[in-house]
């Protein structure tokens, strides 16, 4: 179990943070007879996610916001450490092992493979312009058919 001071050390918050995360019901740590904070392995882990969302340059209110809409969507007996949180040019994505979602929209994130994609263009012959006037609209609608 770890002490406010130790997270603090560890993970690069300020201790006053550390408290914060903890009485924001973000996790729930275990208390001494003194009423001390300690902390699991399992809050650590949060520590770290949250600090890497930090360190990704998102604003520290867009990640408690994040955080606070994690904890109103997810029962309280499911930890936040639980979900793999990643930082994104467009916001938070979240991912619990069944579903990947960006948690400020709550959309779903579709991840589509991205294998290269390799084309043959095919280019219509040339029309003689003189052969071109001749021909009906018919048989400009076949030939668009068959191309």
């Amino acid at each position: 179990m770890y002490t406010s001071r130790e997270v603090s050390e560890l993970v690069g918050l300020s201790v006053d943070q550390v408290r914060r995360f903890a009485r924001a019901g973000f996790l729930s740590p275990e208390r001494t007879p003194q009423n001390h904070y300690r902390f699991s392995f399992q809050d650590m882990t949060f520590f770290r996610t949250t600090t890497q969302l930090f360190s990704a340059d998102l604003p520290r209110h867009r990640v408690h916001r994040a955080l606070r809409e994690l904890r109103r969507v997810h029962p309280t007996d499911r930890p936040l450490c639980e979900i793999r949180l990643m930082a994104t040019g467009d916001g938070i994505i979240a991912h619990d092992g069944t579903s990947v979602w960006n948690v400020e929209s709550g959309q779903i994130v579709l991840d589509f493979p991205t294998e290269p994609v390799h084309i043959t263009l095919i280019y219509p012959e040339r029309i003689d312009q003189r052969k071109a006037d001749r021909e009906s609209a018919d048989s400009w609608f076949e030939r668009g058919c068959v191309l």
